[in-house]
């Protein structure tokens, strides 16, 4: 799946594109909430990050949400949306989600292009740093190693309520598991808690991580940002070829978020909606069964 920083720039893609110029507004004005949802259910993967924690918690809640059930997934969710408009903190539940519809999007439609030029999980990771730090140069002008991608997803020392229970209701829902609200607030944390400890704009801190990796067994270099952009890692024509697809993932997302939109405000049939999403998961494999 595509990374962090591509995530990002596929949320910014889709608020630059949106319509709906009161729902844009909503995104805009809560953007780190935003940000958050751009990144999905991967933080769940990052749970019980430490080597010591044999028992994560984490990780198969992300594994199942990608990979399963995802058309019941989003239809549900927008259901739930629906029947919780009502609340005083709708908005942060539908900015939110929002965010999740574009990682889904991205997801879909970048991930058979990083699967067909990797091999294993080492490979993949290394292709998506790289391809964060090629893009986030190019539209951006910034080198990606000196931003700290906590600083664009820290929406408070927990979540809001609004997310927890959304999360809860929906994993019940969709994949009959009981998620904790500690297991959720906890991948949260640590989601940020390991880019604050992989995020070294500063040299010192490179060193001492890159010294580190010698004692360890795990590869840890396939988390620290490289300071400079690599621009072998594809042809010419591969790095057009992602563009594209980004920039048509972005384009989905932007559709599936009015449809959405639409529906809560009950502007069309909840069956446009249902014909907008397909059984097919987040790495753009159609789902049997």
């Amino acid at each position: 799946m595509p990374d962090f920083w591509i995530h990002i720039l596929g949320g910014e893609f889709v608020l630059n594109s949106l319509k709906d110029l009161d729902w844009k507004r909503m995104l805009e004005d809560n953007r780190k909430t935003f940000n958050l949802g751009c990144q999905g259910p991967d933080m769940f993967f990052y749970n019980d990050f430490l080597p010591c924690i044999r028992n994560k918690r984490g990780p198969k809640i992300g594994t199942i949400m990608h990979e399963k059930h995802t058309k019941t997934l989003f239809l549900e969710s927008i259901d739930y949306l629906k029947k919780n408009q009502h609340r005083t903190d709708f908005m942060t539940l539908a900015t939110y989600f929002s965010g999740f519809i574009v990682h889904y999007a991205i997801d879909k439609n970048e991930h058979p292009f990083i699967n067909a030029r990797t091999k294993n999980f080492y490979e993949h990771k290394l292709l998506e740093m790289k391809l964060d730090t090629y893009f986030i140069k190019k539209y951006w002008d910034k080198k990606v190693h000196l931003i700290s991608p906590s600083s664009k997803i820290n929406i408070g020392k927990k979540l809001p309520s609004s997310i927890i229970e959304y999360y809860k209701n929906i994993v019940s829902r969709v994949f009959n598991i009981n998620l904790e609200a500690s297991t959720i607030n906890d991948s949260y944390r640590d989601y940020k808690k390991v880019f604050n400890i992989f995020y070294s704009p500063k040299n010192y801190k490179r060193f001492w991580l890159n010294m580190l990796n010698t004692f360890i067994p795990m590869d840890i270099s396939i988390f620290i940002y490289p300071t400079d952009v690599d621009n072998k890692i594809l042809t010419n024509d591969e790095f057009l070829e992602f563009k594209s697809i980004l920039m048509k993932g972005a384009s989905e997302g932007v559709k599936l978020i009015e449809l959405a939109a639409a529906y809560l405000k009950d502007e069309i049939k909840k069956a446009a909606v249902e014909s907008a999403f397909h059984d097919i998961s987040f790495s753009g494999k159609p789902i049997s069964g």
